[in-house]
């Protein structure tokens, strides 16, 4: 199995496992049962509670149906306390763990279409983002993040406390192609009007408006388009659909700006489905925000029936979230339309066309029970979409058409209560019936539990693990094909108490569980590894974390590590993203935080562990390496090392001055050990500053750590 967990290529048969404490929705085995996901609000846009199956009827293309099966899904708010500073504190976020919080069963994705998004906008989006998350997102809420120019993704059920989530939001930018300079653009749907549906009326309309705007260039030569044909609908792609005396150089500015949208529309399309299809397993409603400036219905695009078949399976709805708010016209004729002389008629059809440009997005909010989210509050906006989703209500009817004919059918939801607003879908594709195949096809091997925790989406919990990623200097082994890379050391600690054990005729008690561990980056580069660990639960007194660490070669670029553990029946697993650095340079290694030395004759002092807590009365060490620093032949690497550690209020309470650095395999390294005996409980940090004596560069560090008074009782 090779697999590339930093883009999102996932099974429709996806199962992660539900989330400890949660039981999925009671419905039954029926055949053919359709399921539909309802919110019904108040006066006051409140979601109502209280409801029961006799307040609720449902059509199906105006047939009344009978409900079989009806649940009723509410979402409690946890009381207010002060959270524990160990799950919030800035050192528990240097780790990964699948060690689940609160349980919500709300699920919301992000979905950045990047490609619909400009620069300045994205950076709106993104703000908006994360005042929602902060404000609206609850610990133990699902929460996704997808970008549609790559399909990546991130997830999290810490919320905002969940720094490598927001530092992958802000990381997020811009993937739109617009061709042209901006006052001479064709709109996605003018173009599509003109390449796919030969509207002269269009191309005329377009024509005038670029030659008013000075665009002088690349005009379009309408005495070669077909009539109007506002009602045409296309056959098949736009070289299909155009005469042959049209696919001329005459009509490539119309013929770029549609390859180039179509293309944007696809790859979003593409992304919204197989998100769909990645989260379907999980339970309860999902919420699914799609940041975009829209993009046009476009008749010949099947992912648009796609995606909103498997919305309808995975019970989520859409929403269309317009970066833009509020808006009056195309950004092209800005403060042009008055002094270009782009007035009349061509503004007026300028201006009713730009009002569709956006209908499929509307439309697949519309279909799917989301909403429009264009607005200037865009907070407002978001909060509103998860203050709606703390009730819903699931019902499920047999339809009376039994027929599987893939056709629409057109859904109706109703409450038998006055003065209440229903949101649920607005239909859903029938099943068909395919022509049985005379060739028995193999069935697929279904994935075990632990090859579904490497593709889930979030991580499993059956074995709690924590994670970590110390990038260090030049491998002495090659990556996996054959270049120099850095050595990555992947610290990992798993609960001993969670692992299934059994008993030896010495009487000793021993757990082997089954790792592995699957790592991928952008570029392609993918490294797997599996092995089996022994632990001897009889001598493992005090702390229950075990930790064990494993050392890969991994070329430059931005990564993502996924660790497995299979103990008998019970699977876990933890994800972390990491950026391996430029080989050339001088920076500093990442620093090993470690209360455990290692035995001497090692390459490096300290054990690395997967934690950022400390017991009072251990001894904090902490190893550093300077990289890239050259030896020139006159002289060796020459590197002094000093470092403080304060308090949180600031309080420093420990020193040590700049000493020289020794210099180990060529490369100038500092073991520094620091006991905390005494030290008060809470958050620390240790302030590390290197300077290279021969280039005179300078570096600075600061880590994080806690001292946990009931270290090792956990």
């Amino acid at each position: 199995m090779r697999i590339r967990p930093i883009t999102l290529v996932l099974a429709a048969a996806l199962a992660s496992g539900h989330a400890r404490g949660e039981t999925p929705p009671s419905f039954g085995a029926q055949a053919e049962l359709v399921t539909v996901d309802v919110i019904v609000l108040g006066p006051d846009g409140k979601p109502v509670s209280g409801l029961i199956r006799d307040d609720f009827a449902v059509k199906e293309d105006g047939q009344p149906q009978t409900l079989k099966a009806f649940e009723v899904v509410e979402t409690v708010a946890p009381a207010l306390q002060a959270p524990k500073a160990a799950a919030t504190s800035a050192s528990s976020s240097r780790v990964a763990t699948n060690v689940a919080g609160p349980v919500t069963r709300r699920t919301f994705a992000v979905v950045f279409d990047d490609l619909h998004v400009n620069d300045l906008r994205i950076e709106q989006a993104k703000a908006a983002v994360v005042a929602f998350v902060t404000k609206g997102i609850r610990p133990g809420d699902r929460l996704l993040l997808f970008t549609t120019s790559d399909a990546r993704y991130w997830a999290t059920t810490r919320g905002a406390l969940d720094e490598g989530w927001l530092a992958a939001l802000a990381g997020v930018r811009s993937h739109q192609r617009t061709p042209g300079v901006l006052p001479c653009r064709i709109t996605e749907y003018e173009a599509m009007r003109i390449e796919d549906f030969s509207d002269r009326t269009v191309c005329e309309m377009v024509s005038g408006r670029r030659e008013a705007l000075g665009c002088t260039q690349d005009t379009l030569d309408c005495t070669r388009v077909g009539g109007a044909s506002a009602g045409a609908a296309p056959a098949g792609s736009s070289q299909q659909q155009l005469p042959t005396q049209l696919r001329t150089t005459s009509l490539t500015v119309a013929a770029e700006a549609h390859a180039v949208a179509r293309a944007a529309r696809l790859g979003s399309l593409r992304t919204l489905r197989e998100m769909l299809r990645a989260v379907v397993a999980l339970p309860g409603r999902k919420e699914v925000v799609f940041v975009s400036e829209g993009f046009p219905a476009d008749p010949s695009i099947d992912l648009f029936r796609e995606v909103r078949q498997e919305a309808a399976r995975t019970n989520a709805a859409i929403h269309y979230f317009d970066p833009r708010g509020l808006t009056t016209g195309p950004e092209f004729l800005t403060g042009a339309a008055t002094t270009s002389g782009v007035t009349g008629a061509a503004l007026a059809m300028t201006l009713a066309l730009w009002q569709v440009e956006d209908g499929g997005t509307k439309a697949l909010a519309d279909e799917t029970g989301g909403r429009v989210l264009q607005t200037n509050d865009l907070v407002a906006g978001l909060t509103k979409v998860a203050d709606e989703s703390r009730v819903t209500y699931l019902l499920g009817y047999e339809p009376t058409n039994p027929k599987r004919d893939g056709g629409y059918r057109k859904l109706r939801v109703e409450v038998r209560r006055p003065g209440l607003e229903v949101r649920a879908r607005a239909g859903y594709f029938a099943a068909t019936s395919a022509a049985p195949s005379k060739k028995k096809q193999p069935l697929a091997p279904e994935r075990t539990p632990a090859e579904r925790a490497m593709v889930g989406v979030f991580d499993s919990d059956g074995v709690p693990l924590r994670l970590a990623v110390y990038l260090m200097g030049p491998a002495p082994l090659s990556t996996a094909d054959g270049k120099t890379g850095v050595e990555v050391l992947v610290a990992g600690e798993v609960r001993l108490d969670a692992l299934e054990s059994r008993v030896k005729e010495d009487g000793r008690r021993l757990a082997e569980p089954t790792l592995r561990l699957l790592t991928g980056s952008r570029e392609g580069e993918s490294h797997e590894s599996k092995w089996t660990l022994e632990f001897s639960l009889s001598d493992s007194a005090g702390d229950p974390w075990q930790p064990f660490v494993t050392r890969i070669a991994i070329g430059p670029g931005d990564h993502r590590a996924r660790l497995v553990v299979q103990s008998g029946g019970r699977v876990g697993s933890v994800t972390t993203d990491f950026i391996v650095p430029p080989l050339r340079g001088e920076r500093l290694s990442t620093p090993i935080l470690s209360d455990r030395l290692l035995a001497a004759g090692s390459d490096m002092r300290v054990l690395p562990v997967a934690r950022r807590s400390f017991g009072p009365s251990t001894t904090l060490h902490c190893w550093i390496e300077l990289v890239g620093a050259e030896d020139t032949g006159a002289e060796p690497p020459r590197a002094t090392a000093s470092f403080a550690v304060r308090s949180s209020d600031g309080r420093e309470w420990a020193s040590g001055p700049a000493t020289a650095m020794n210099v180990e395999n060529g490369r100038p390294t500092r073991l520094i050990s620091i006991p905390l005996e005494g030290v008060l409980p809470g958050e620390q940090e240790l302030v590390l500053r290197v300077k290279d004596e021969v280039s005179g560069a300078t570096f600075e560090q600061r880590e994080p750590f806690r001292v946990e008074p009931d270290f090792g009782v956990r």
